[in-house]
């Protein structure tokens, strides 16, 4: 919406800087952008730039001479979103500040451009998602320089179309130790004299500053963002055993201080409490959003290299040894290719899965 305000830094004095139009190929070959575009951290929660009820289509169609649904022309579309849209219920964004009213008039102006997918389109919403990938356009010589500052960036961009990985040849000078620990619980049907069992045997692991992870939810019992009754109820079991508050820190798997943080830099290890993987979905969106080929192995790998850099790890002190303990429910293979990216700093390759299941007779 105001990338055009951000990027344009030393406009010809007699041409106002018009909102965005979508066109980043026209954007981003203007010779008049700033030197440098720089993401700290790489945003993994793009959210849609406007979305909204597929229904509303109709109010940007007309029929065709063949009988065809097309869209309407941009005159009509602002005429009929004036008429029928504007300052109601379904209204794309409040135009009582500015910035919201240049986005509705970026989202009216892309209509032709996205109109056809969302016709296509079998869900019951439809909308504009802008990406990190879109202003390194295919077949543009672009006049700006686009960084992304991310640690575990050999992981996350591999194989991307746009983005070229400048990578040092050690990151990590500490040593990290892999240690198994007995679990035995379900996170859909969690027996809680387990539970307890568990907690017992954890109680006696935290012998130094430790970061407990768990899931944020079990039994299906998902309370929504940012809330998880189920971490409470881990640091209050530790609490009640007589664990003293100040050796350890409890969060839960996909929390926010998962990464780009330093809140718990000074944790001496960490327990992985539940095997834990991301849904195939958040790995396409991260494919689609900076254009690269890492699939959910990948992108898991991503996230436990950033969740596992949040205690001392990140402090690079040469020699200093580390703990990950991990719950038996983890994949070997998985901890092995952790073991070889901290201790190695190198990343085992995936290998592909045989699905030999077909040979099977029904």
């Amino acid at each position: 919406d105001l990338i055009n305000y951000f990027l344009i830094y030393s406009p010809d004095k007699n041409e106002e800087v018009r909102p965005f139009d979508g066109d980043f190929a026209k954007l981003m070959s203007r010779g008049d952008l700033r030197r440098y575009v720089v993401f700290d951290e790489t945003p993994t929660f793009i959210k849609p730039f406007v979305e909204f009820d597929r229904s509303i289509l109709g109010v940007f169609s007309k029929m065709d001479g063949e009988g065809k649904i097309t869209c309407i022309d941009k005159d009509g579309i602002s005429a009929f979103y004036d008429s029928f849209i504007r300052n109601t219920k379904l209204d794309f964004f409040n135009d009582t500040y500015k910035i919201n009213r240049i986005k509705r008039d970026v989202v009216l102006g892309l209509v032709p451009k996205y109109y056809d997918s969302w016709m296509v389109d079998e869900g019951q919403k439809v909308g504009i998602t802008f990406n990190p990938v879109d202003i390194c356009p295919d077949n543009v010589a672009i006049k700006t320089h686009v960084l992304i500052f991310e640690g575990a960036g050999n992981i996350l961009f591999k194989g991307s179309s746009c983005f070229k990985l400048l990578d040092v040849k050690e990151k990590y000078n500490t040593v990290t130790e892999f240690k198994q620990v007995e679990f035995g619980l379900k996170r859909n049907r969690l027996d809680n004299d387990k539970f307890s069992s568990f907690l017992d045997g954890v109680t006696k692991l935290i012998d130094k500053p430790s970061l407990v992870v768990c899931w944020k939810d079990v039994n299906g019992n998902d309370e929504g963002p940012g809330i998880s009754s189920y971490a409470e109820r881990v640091r209050n079991g530790l609490l009640e055993r007589k664990v003293n508050p100040n050796m350890f820190s409890v969060t839960y798997y996909g929390a926010s201080d998962n990464k780009s943080t330093n809140q718990y830099r000074d944790m001496r290890q960490i327990i992985l409490c539940g095997d834990w993987s991301l849904p195939n979905t958040e790995a396409a969106k991260i494919r689609k959003a900076y254009g690269t080929k890492a699939d959910s192995q990948d992108l898991k790998m991503w996230y436990f290299a950033q969740l596992i850099t949040r205690i001392g790890i990140r402090k690079h002190i040469k020699g200093e040894v580390y703990t990950v303990l991990y719950t038996c429910d983890f994949e070997e293979c998985f901890i092995d290719r952790l073991d070889s990216y901290f201790n190695k700093n190198k990343l085992i390759p995936i290998s592909p899965m045989i699905h030999e299941d077909w040979k099977v007779k029904l």
